[in-house]
Formats: C-alpha cells, structure tokens, sequence
C-alpha cells in the first residue's frame, strides 16, 4: 500500500496491529524513530528493525522501541576496515553471500528440528553432514 508510514491511521490500514516484523529503512533517522514510537504504541509484540546513520539516533531508536538497529555505514566502514586487516576471511565470508553455480548458504537450524532424534547424546552423533550435507559451523 501506499501513504505515509508517520500517520497512524496508515499504521493500522496496514495492519501494524496484527503484524509481527516492521522494517524502518526510510533515510531520515527522524522519521524512522517517530514511526518506531507509533508502531511500538500500536502493537506492543512488534519485532521492529530500523535504519539509523547516527549513533545518537541509534540510542535514541532503542529507547523509542526499536529492537534492533542497523547502521548501514557503519557495517560498511567495518566491513571495508576488516578487509584490511584480515582480508582472506573477509573475502571467503563475501563469496559465502554471492550469487552463483556453487553457492553456498549459511542457515539457522533450531534444535527443536531434530526433536524426534532424543537418542542422540552429540553433534557429532546427528550425522547432519551424511544426512543433509550440512556443515554445522557454530551452535548457541
């Protein structure tokens, strides 16, 4: 739909009340953080993620209800600045995210997907590798 995201009314047309993810990607941090304040009073169970360019807004976001804060820039500056320091990682991370013949995908699994294997007692003893061919690269 089309309107503006500051009006209320265009909120609830779109049906902030019963959704469950809003992105704010606009460019202005002002108006990304008084759509934030309106969207977190509407449906208090919002998962919300916005863009900031500041840091100040970045604060300024989480206090008006954001969960998450993305800075673009930022992860630019990061990015480019890693690439100094440990290039071949950073380069191997970037083709990871590439499209392509042989491309490769990073997924999340829960643990709640191998529910049904209780009798498992490791990693090691799923076989995700022979049964899927998955690698499994980390875990929380």
């Amino acid at each position: 739909m089309e309107g503006d995201a500051n009006d209320d009314e265009v909120l609830l047309i779109a049906g902030i009340e019963r959704a469950q993810f809003l992105i704010m990607a606009l460019p202005d941090d002002a108006t990304n953080l008084f759509v934030v304040l309106s969207a977190r009073q509407l449906n208090k169970n919002l998962f919300i993620i916005s863009r900031a360019s500041l840091a100040n807004s970045q604060k300024k976001l989480l206090l008006a209800g954001a969960n998450k804060v993305i800075m673009p820039h930022k992860i630019g500056g990061d990015h480019m600045a890693s690439l100094v320091v440990m290039p071949d990682l950073i380069t191997f991370m970037d083709k990871l995210s590439m499209e392509g013949e042989h491309t490769t995908n990073l997924e999340e699994v829960a643990i709640e997907d191998f529910a049904d294997q209780v009798g498992f007692n490791s990693l090691r003893d799923l076989d995700l590798r022979r049964k899927t061919g998955c690698t499994i690269i980390g875990y929380i």
